[in-house]
């Protein structure tokens, strides 16, 4: 008939208060904390040169959808110089030879003698011919200065739009410079959010660790023998047998 042993093993009182009293309350206050949302800043804001790098772009895009009023405006401000400095001066220069054309005129009116009706013929052709001239003169000169007033127009906004596309482009790798250290910062800070939140649970991680002496083996152990006492009993017989064969050898009969 089979046999039955029961082994039981125990923790050191010592381990058995060191959980009790360490492990099992540290972590029932760390399994019924409240839930503790982060609520920091999760991504950097714009930054001001970001800012004016856009109303810079954007000032460029308005630049290229300028209303054809804005346009002749801008034209006719750079022609009002080239009114002043070149037609005005050269008007008046034509007045004056035409001045001294006519005193000459009317000298030789008085030296040939024509008076009355020959001289007002003479003197309307003159003027007929000074008019024509001059508005000659101011037709081409019109055309001239308004084709350079249109020249220089179209390279103000050329050097506008690229001055403001430098300037733009310069402020954004400033800006992504100043978004790439705001980022580090909320990193930063949401880390250190992240480690408060840790710190308790490494606490009882450092405790597990200390206590991690426990022997293995802890608790109830049954064994089964099936043969129950046979076997302890064939060991003694094999014993005394052995223990007999060993005295015929030393005593011969």
């Amino acid at each position: 008939m089979g046999s039955k042993t029961t082994e039981e093993t125990k923790l050191p009182q010592w381990q058995e208060d060191f959980i009790r009293n360490n492990v099992l309350p540290l972590g029932e206050q760390i399994a019924g904390r409240e839930f503790t949302p982060y609520t920091g800043q999760l991504a950097p804001e714009m930054n001001q040169y970001t800012l004016d790098a856009g109303a810079m772009y954007g000032n460029i895009g308005n630049m290229a959808n300028m209303t054809p009023a804005d346009y002749a405006a801008l034209t006719q401000a750079n022609m009002n110089p080239y009114n002043t400095q070149v037609m005005d001066a050269s008007l008046a220069q034509m007045e004056r030879q035409q001045q001294q054309a006519l005193t000459g005129l009317e000298s030789q009116l008085a030296g040939s003698g024509a008076f009355g009706s020959r001289g007002e013929v003479a003197r309307g052709e003159f003027a007929a011919g000074n008019l024509a001239s001059q508005n000659q003169l101011i037709a081409e000169m019109m055309q001239q200065g308004y084709s350079q007033a249109q020249a220089q127009t179209m390279a103000q906004l050329a050097m506008q739009q690229g001055a403001l596309g430098a300037g733009a482009a310069g402020l954004m790798n400033v800006g992504g410079v100043q978004t790439a250290f705001d980022t580090q910062e909320i990193a930063a800070a949401y880390d250190q959010f992240l480690r408060e939140q840790n710190f308790p649970l490494e606490g009882l991680n450092a405790l597990l660790a200390a206590g991690a002496g426990v022997p293995t083996g802890i608790g109830t152990t049954t064994t089964y023998d099936p043969y129950g006492g046979l076997k302890a009993i064939g060991n003694v017989l094999e014993s005394g047998g052995k223990a007999a064969t060993g005295y015929r050898a030393m005593y011969p009969v």
